[in-house]
């Protein structure tokens, strides 16, 4: 009798322990850290970022997370395990995104195998001044007890704004000759860690090379040289520098992708009265020329050296080839060195960047 109660009592008390083990949590100094006996849950970082089609009023937070699986055999985990409270214990639902352009993934579903880890991405919309806290339970375990870490969105850095400088530097620095930090060697040894992969200066040449050309195909008579051609546009980029009014509306931001509108005005050339231009030349040049042909040359000429003059009164107008009213759609990828890079193909929006700053097809 006594054999079989002491046997009982050892089995009893395996079954205590083994119960405790699967539901206690550990008392880690870390609060971005708890586990039991099967599962760790750590808080590795975060990165503010812009899921497409969310409002840039707003703010979200990507929660990086790394769960160990401690058991020998696979586990399954969920967006529906966990769930994300603020400082007021109401929940925070978490969010999806997902854009063509990028590689970041965030947690759907997934499985670990015994005694791996994976790291993931969990996305919420957070003041970046208040905490939360983040609840981890298997969604099907219903006697599962809460593993439970902490996210201070005040840890980390939001630096969204970063898209927004770089591109505005890329633009000023391209299509108005103006010096930016993003352009000057001596401001960006002190910046952020956020780099442009352009080559700025390569982007310019390329712009006037392409804009003498069209200016050239604008005259029917005179072909402008290039040296003419060139001080008319630096007189534009001059006068437009001053002028032009450029606003930035960032529609995407993801670790290695991003997209920003970028919403052009700028001087628009074809509000100039060429035709006052004209008759002003023919006022001053009656009987100089015994033919026609001569005749529009000059006077093609005299308009392209005096539009200049008109400049600082031509109005302003945004590209009828904006599609959409917030701009032209241009998308950034992060390169392996970390560096972000503007996609400036031609089969993207920035071909339209390069048409608009020109002031030549404004209203096409």
């Amino acid at each position: 009798m006594k054999k079989i109660v002491k046997n009982g009592l050892v089995l009893s008390t395996a079954l205590l322990l083994a119960a405790c083990g699967n539901s206690s949590t550990s008392t880690s100094s870390d609060p971005g850290v708890a586990e039991n006996a099967n599962v760790k849950i750590e808080v590795k970082g975060g990165t503010y970022v812009l899921p497409t089609d969310k409002s840039s009023d707003s703010q979200y937070l990507a929660v990086e997370l790394k769960v160990t699986n401690k058991t020998d055999k696979k586990m399954e985990i969920s967006t529906s395990d966990f769930k994300f409270y603020d400082e007021e214990e109401d929940e925070v639902s978490t969010l999806d995104t997902y854009s063509y352009g990028s590689d970041f993934e965030t947690l759907s579903f997934d499985s670990i195998s015994g005694g791996k880890s994976k790291t993931t991405y969990l996305i919420y919309e957070i003041d970046e001044d208040a905490s939360y806290s983040l609840h981890y339970a298997p969604f099907l375990d219903e006697n599962a007890k809460e593993l439970k870490v902490t996210v201070d969105a005040a840890d980390y850095e939001d630096t969204t704004g970063e898209i927004e400088s770089l591109v505005s530097s890329y633009v000023n620095a391209v299509f108005l000759n103006k010096e930016t930090e993003a352009s000057s060697s001596e401001k960006e040894e002190k910046s952020s860690s956020a780099v442009l992969a352009n080559d700025v200066e390569a982007a310019k040449t390329e712009f006037i090379a392409d804009y003498v050309k069209e200016l050239t195909d604008e005259f029917y008579y005179y072909v402008p040289s290039e040296d003419e051609a060139k001080t008319f546009i630096n007189a534009y980029i001059a006068e437009n520098a001053k002028r032009a009014k450029v606003t930035y509306t960032l529609k995407t931001y993801l670790p290695d992708f991003a997209e920003i509108y970028v919403r052009p005005e700028v001087i628009d050339l074809s509000t100039i009265d060429m035709d006052s231009l004209a008759d002003k030349f023919v006022e001053e040049n009656q009987g100089k020329f015994e033919n026609y042909s001569d005749a529009e040359k000059a006077a093609e000429k005299y308009v392209l050296e005096q539009i200049p003059t008109m400049l600082n009164t031509a109005s302003i107008a945004t590209s009828g080839s904006m599609y959409d009213k917030e701009g032209f759609l241009i998308t950034l990828t992060k390169n392996s060195e970390g560096e972000w890079e503007i996609n400036t193909a031609s089969d993207s929006y920035y071909s339209y960047l390069i048409e608009t700053f020109s002031g030549l097809n404004i209203n096409y």
